[in-house]
């Protein structure tokens, strides 16, 4: 297998993956980009970029198939940033430093409070509403004058990586409970 290395030389350019000092001599770091995987990007964006130009015009069975794909690799695509999103943020997303009561035998954040759900949030929230896969709001309103969010916490000193948020412009009904679904 061709293997081929590239690095940054242009001192004004910062380096993928700096130099490391052992000794007298300079050893680069591994994992290098190599240039076929390069072009290989390269390629993989024009194609996608192709494909969303002429969606408005290709046949529908084409079409089908090229949606079909764009969702399994934006379901790939959507992990990894979810990965990357609770990696590089702070507080740390899927934190469970939180205080525990005195003799508690485990403890447990629910995900609305450690990792980016997809959607953030919704307006004019029905009865039953599902945010995530653990969280559902009840009530007994005739019209919903309500909205719930999850934010992220920005402070460093915040425990939980996120935050959420519920506005009640009105309520008519007689009850409101967001309920928390516990892992088994």
């Amino acid at each position: 297998m061709l293997h081929l290395q590239v690095f940054l030389t242009d001192p004004s350019t910062p380096r993928l993956f700096p130099k490391q000092k052992q000794g007298n001599s300079e050893i680069r770091n591994e994992n290098p980009i190599s240039i076929l995987d390069s072009l290989m990007h390269r390629r993989f964006m024009r194609q996608w970029a192709r494909a969303a130009r002429l969606a408005g015009t290709s046949k529908l069975s084409r079409l089908r198939h090229v949606r079909t794909t764009a969702r399994l690799l934006r379901s790939h695509l959507d992990r990894l940033i979810h990965k990357a999103d609770e990696r590089l943020a702070l507080p740390i997303i899927g934190s469970n430093n939180f205080s525990r009561p005195h003799n508690a035998y485990w403890a447990w954040r629910p995900k609305l409070w450690r990792g980016p759900l997809q959607p953030p949030g919704m307006s004019s929230v029905q009865t039953k509403s599902i945010l995530g896969n653990e969280a559902t709001l009840f009530h007994d309103c005739q019209f919903s004058e309500l909205t719930l969010r999850q934010l992220r916490n920005q402070r460093e000193e915040a425990l939980a990586p996120y935050g959420v948020r519920m506005d009640v412009f009105k309520l008519d009904g007689s009850f409101l409970s967001l309920g928390i679904d516990r892992r088994a």
